[in-house]
């Protein structure tokens, strides 16, 4: 219970039970890390899905007989000084590995991604001509299909606003809506 008020404390106890001298020292687990909270919450096992930074996940806590020290006069401030090191140590030691563990897995998962990414990209390119403009209409990306049907490098269209493309063929209407669909954040189909 005191941790759980005093998150940046640590407990220690030293007590007699069955003749046994024993030191106990106590530090609280939080979530200190996104990774921490994200895994938690979507592990099966977690007790609850809605963990937060700075939650107390639980306790960590070493426990030592300290018989022979206290009977030879040893029970100092070394000693505990020593047992807070290794809790600290242990702690982050063990936060060290989950992150990194993490890390690997996430580094993964992107490289995943980023392959599916190609995939989908080049199948897109090979079928479809495609170009992305930004919200005032100037080109930021044009496939090759793109480029060899406008006439057009890469070079020549990347930073140009599309009125480069305009025909006659269409009344301004046609382009205002297609402008009004594409500002509106949604992707325009159609054949100029």
């Amino acid at each position: 219970e005191f941790l759980s008020k005093n998150t940046d404390d640590s407990f220690v106890l030293s007590s007699n039970l069955n003749n046994v001298h024993t030191v106990r020292v106590a530090v609280a687990d939080i979530m200190a890390n996104k990774v921490c909270v994200d895994c938690h919450n979507s592990h099966h096992l977690s007790p609850k899905t809605d963990w937060k930074l700075g939650d107390l996940r639980g306790v960590l806590e070493i426990s030592n007989d300290i018989s022979s020290e206290v009977k030879n006069g040893l029970w100092t401030g070394r000693f505990l000084a020593l047992s807070l090191v290794l809790v600290f140590g242990s702690v982050t030691f063990f936060s060290f590995l989950l992150q990194r563990n993490e890390f690997k897995k996430s580094e993964k998962l992107l490289a995943d991604n980023l392959k599916e990414l190609k995939f989908q990209r080049r199948a897109l390119d090979e079928h479809a001509i495609v170009s992305i403009a930004d919200v005032k209409g100037n080109i930021t990306y044009t496939n090759d299909k793109f480029s060899e049907i406008s006439g057009y490098s890469h070079d020549e269209l990347i930073g140009k606003n599309h009125r480069i493309l305009r025909s006659d063929e269409h009344p301004p209407e046609f382009f205002a809506e297609m402008w009004r669909t594409i500002a509106s954040g949604k992707n325009w189909n159609g054949e100029i």
